[in-house]
């Protein structure tokens, strides 16, 4: 007997414009040793989470299974060829410079206590990367219900 997918509650997709932004490595201050988010990063992911805010308010964060989906669009280059740059827009030419995907995955972090949890309730997601008009960061969050078992784990 195969178990069904279940159906998802509710879709939220919004889009952040701008070159995306991958997510920095902590730094260190080398007076005190602390760790501390480069500037940088903290303006992405307060970007990305008032962009959510924007898309479905300030409500409680989601406790069941989500599934996000994150693209990143770059635009090409302005170096290089009219040719390149065509070829490229035209979804011929692969994005295969930094950012690294999974540190582009990683600035959904500003989201953790707003629509999930915690980051551990991703149960699947596809990040992706390429070259278009408009530089931008989209996402696409999809709920699915909580499922409440009578297990303990």
């Amino acid at each position: 007997m195969t178990l069904s997918k279940p159906q998802p509650t509710e879709v939220i997709e919004f889009e952040l414009f701008g070159k995306p932004t991958p997510k920095a490595r902590p730094r260190f201050n080398t007076k005190t040793g602390r760790a501390y988010t480069p500037s940088k990063t903290r303006h992405a992911e307060a970007s990305i989470l008032a962009s959510y805010i924007l898309a479905v308010g300030n409500r409680p964060p989601h406790d069941g299974a989500i599934e996000l989906e994150l693209v990143a669009t770059f635009e090409p280059p302005s170096s290089w060829s009219k040719k390149k740059r065509e070829s490229a827009l035209r979804g011929e030419l692969p994005h295969l410079t930094k950012p690294d995907f999974d540190n582009l995955a990683k600035i959904v972090d500003g989201l953790n206590g707003h629509a999930w949890l915690d980051d551990k309730q991703i149960t699947r997601a596809v990040i992706s990367k390429g070259y278009g008009v408009n530089a931008s960061t989209r996402i696409r969050i999809t709920i699915y219900p909580l499922e409440r078992s009578n297990t303990n784990e």
